[in-house]
Parts: C-alpha cells; structure tokens; sequence
C-alpha cells in the first residue's frame, strides 16, 4: 500500500524511491537495551536471552523495538512472567512479512492489553485529534478530568494524578514529546500515525469513540455513538452523520470549517465540547449561544479565527470546569461567578 504512494509523489519514476531496510541486529539491540534501563546503564544479565527473542521479534522496526521496550521499562522489577509473555506471543512472521501494518498492530494490541484499566481509556481517548496535530498537557488533562477518566489518589488532586497519566504514556512511548520546558517536563505531544490507527480501529471495536473524516464514505459503528470526532473541510464531507444515531453522544471534537459544524441542539447530553474552527473570511463569525441549554457540560475550548457569540449567562451550566475561547468572543458572561465548579476560564473579548 505505501509503494504506490510512493510512486505517485515521484511522477512514477521508480529511481526517486528510498526503500529504508529494517534496522540491523546490532542497531536493534542498542535501542532496545538503550529504551529499557537508559543509555549507557548496564542491562540485566538474567534478562539478555529473552530481549534478544523479542529484539528480532520486532523485524527490525524502530517504532515497535522502542515502545515494546518502554513497556519492559515499567516491568523491570516485576520479574520474568511478563517478559516470557511478550516473548511467546509475538510472531516473527507479521513484523518480518508487513512490518508498517499488521505487524506493528500485533505489538501495539499486546502492549495496550497490558496497559492498567485506567492508562487505556486515557490513551483511546487520543484517536479524537487529527493526526500530527499537538496535544497540549494542559487540555488534555482538563479534558480527561471531565470525561471522568480520573480519580482521586490519596493526597493528590486529579489533576495532578491526570498529569501523572499523561507522563506515563509519554514514558512508555505510545506518544511522542513536542514541546519540552527547561525542566525537561513534557508540555505536548503528538501520537505516531501507526499509533493513531491502531487506537482509532481499537476505539470503534470498543465503542469508546468514532472519528469521521473526509476520505470516508462509510464507517462500521454501534448503535449509541458515545464519543464523536468530525474532521471536516467542506459541506460534502458531512454526509457519514446521517447514518449515525447522535442522541448519546457526550464528547464532540470538531476540526473544520465553521460552515460544516452540525447544530449543537442536537447534542444535549455533551459533557465535552472541542471546537478547533478555520474559516474563509477573517470575519467568520458562529453563534455559540445555544450552549447555555448544554446542562451536563464540562469542558468547552474554542479555537480558530473567528468570532463566537456566548451566552451572556450561563448559571444553568453548574457542571462547567473549562471554558477557553482562543477566538475572539462578543458577550461578558454576567453571571460567570455563579459557575462553582468553574476552575480555568480563558477568554478574548472584542472591545
């Protein structure tokens, strides 16, 4: 599947194709080894026979030695039952025959199986963003938080624990580092396009989500969609929705075109909105005041050039615990006061 792409991009002129080889035994086991306890630090003794198996395992593949690796990491102390486990589950034949595809998916489906309960909703929940878009920490752990997805542990607030959760998968490699501050604290990430397929597929096997996007005409779904993902550019990708039942939905992300957002009434039980909007004009503007009848709703973050019309009040909305307009906005809420579950509140009002 990737070779006529390929070919395509070049004008069909099979000289300009780069065919990269696997990378070799030595290179493989150096990332490996380096990815389980850091570079330069000495490798178990004990564990060396099993690594070289799920070293070759892995078909030389750089993605899937580093993130089975990152998940030995976080093993390291627990013995060799687990380590045993990946070893006689993988298959040299998938990664050897097709090793972007099916191969890599065998890798990704025994390290998300293995994920804790609470790890796996947090890193489905990922396939909503478009791919290579950056994922800042900050929203996305508000938005865990109001998905529900986290819980409080002992001392710790739940945004920290959400934070904690954020740091894992970073750590375990099922997402990669953009921005990263002075004290070397991941702020975002992007998820790898294999990555993001396999949780996409993993999603809508689940029922946890569903993502539509203009290259689809049909999509295999449950009867209540419960997460919803729009990415679209004009009004002829809207089309897939009217298959679709949307009375349960309670998550929506939309990236696209304001012109192509469906009508909110539709949605009343959303407890997170996401509203990524570009536009033609740079006097776009969308009427937003409907949100005030959104009464379970959490979490709202607006982004785009454009203008939003918000309520000028908005007391009905006693879940709230976010709301950022990275647009500009026409109404002051008079009552913002009166949201008491209200904890970040970002906006840019015209003067």
């Amino acid at each position: 599947e990737i070779e006529p792409v390929a070919l395509a991009c070049c004008g069909y002129n099979s000289e300009h194709i780069i065919k990269i080889d696997p990378l070799g035994d030595d290179v493989s086991s150096q990332l490996f080894f380096s990815g389980v306890v850091g570079q330069g630090n000495e490798f178990p003794g004990h564990l060396t026979e099993v690594s070289h198996d799920i070293i070759k395992k892995c078909g030389g593949l750089p993605l899937a030695i580093t993130i089975t690796a990152r998940h030995f990491k976080s093993q390291l102390l627990d013995g060799m039952q687990q380590w045993n486990h990946i070893q006689k589950s993988l298959t040299t034949s998938n990664l050897k025959k097709n090793p972007t595809l099916q191969g890599m998916r065998q890798v990704l489906n025994l390290i998300y199986n293995n994920l804790p309960h609470c790890l796996k909703a947090c890193l489905l929940y990922l396939s909503i963003y478009k791919e290579d878009y950056i994922i800042r920490k900050a929203n996305l752990v508000r938005q865990w938080m109001a998905e529900g997805f986290i819980n409080s542990i002992e001392n710790k607030v739940m945004e920290e624990v959400a934070g904690n959760y954020f740091d894992e998968l970073v750590g375990r490699g099922l997402v990669q580092p953009v921005d990263v501050n002075c004290k070397n604290e991941v702020l975002s990430c992007v998820v790898h396009h294999m990555v993001l397929n396999f949780i996409r597929c993993k999603s809508i096997e689940e029922n946890f989500s569903i993502t539509l996007d203009h290259s689809q005409t049909t999509v295999r779904h449950a009867d209540k969609v419960r997460r919803l993902s729009l990415h679209f550019s004009n009004a002829h990708d809207t089309t897939p929705l009217a298959g679709l039942r949307l009375s349960q939905v309670r998550s929506m992300a939309f990236f696209g075109q304001v012109k192509c957002m469906p009508s909110i009434a539709d949605y009343r039980l959303l407890r997170v909105l996401i509203l990524c909007f570009w536009a033609d004009q740079e006097k776009t503007s969308y009427d937003l005041t409907s949100i005030s009848e959104l009464l379970q709703l959490r979490y709202l973050k607006i982004t785009g050039n454009i203008t939003v019309k918000l309520p000028e009040k908005i007391q009905g909305l006693q879940h709230l615990q976010t709301l950022e307009a990275d647009a500009r906005a026409t109404a002051v809420l008079l009552d913002i006061v009166h949201t008491q579950c209200l904890l970040h509140l970002r906006l840019v009002l015209l003067d």
